[in-house]
């Protein structure tokens, strides 16, 4: 004593169900996988900031150690010295973004007709130098 009709409608019912759970648990992964990819982004932008900023300090280091009258500023002719003579110096401009024609602009930008430039002064040029945003007003 069943009724036609019990089977198909259950059979649908049962379909239905079915692709409701099958679009819950495809929403729940795509949130997840989303939620983990900010992240990794993140992630990434942060190391990214870590690495700029040991290239900088790196850098800095090497600007002192360039500074032969040990008095916390650069003349052009130490700063020159450097750019053709010590590779580190050149790798360090160049993990920052900074190409060669850019390492030699960098002196007019920090310094007044050619006088000496205080490292920490250069050092905020640089970083106010970033990727192909370069201001060089």
């Amino acid at each position: 004593p069943h009724s036609p009709l019990v089977m198909p409608v259950f059979i649908v019912a049962i379909m239905v169900l079915t692709m409701l759970l099958a679009n819950l648990v495809t929403a729940v992964i795509l949130r997840n996988t989303t939620s983990l990819a900010m992240q990794d982004t993140d992630l990434a932008m942060r190391r990214k900031i870590q690495a700029r900023e040991r290239n900088y300090e790196e850098l800095r280091g090497l600007l002192f150690e360039m500074d032969a009258d040990g008095s916390g500023t650069l003349s052009l002719d130490e700063y020159e010295d450097a750019l053709q003579n010590q590779e580190k110096i050149q790798a360090r401009f160049a993990a920052l973004g900074i190409n060669e024609e850019e390492q030699r602009e960098v002196w007019s930008f920090v310094s007044f007709k050619d006088e000496d430039v205080r490292i920490d002064d250069f050092c905020v040029v640089l970083k106010a130098m970033r990727g192909e945003a370069k201001a060089k007003d």
